[in-house]
């Protein structure tokens, strides 16, 4: 190192409330996850509904989150990309 120092820039609320939001976001998403198939297998002894469970939760998330992330990218608000302020 040469002894140059970065001063740090203050993130913002923005960033922070941002943040929160998307660390609950995916904590509630694994919790979900694994909560599902041991719910379904606490109600049958039926390893293929626990496993079916899982893999329905799987391809809803595939089929239908990822084209409405792809929708939300490229919606535009009044002339200025949603992203920009990111």
């Amino acid at each position: 190192m040469t002894g140059r120092h970065i001063s740090q820039v203050p993130l913002g609320r923005g960033f922070s409330a941002h943040w929160s939001a998307n660390t609950l976001s995916n904590l509630a998403d694994g919790v979900a996850f694994v909560s599902m198939p041991l719910l379904a297998a606490s109600m049958t002894d039926d390893p293929r509904v626990v496993a079916g469970l899982a893999t329905l939760y799987a391809l809803v998330r595939l089929l239908v989150a990822l084209p409405i992330g792809v929708w939300v990218d490229r919606l535009d608000v009044a002339g200025h990309d949603v992203m920009d302020g990111a």
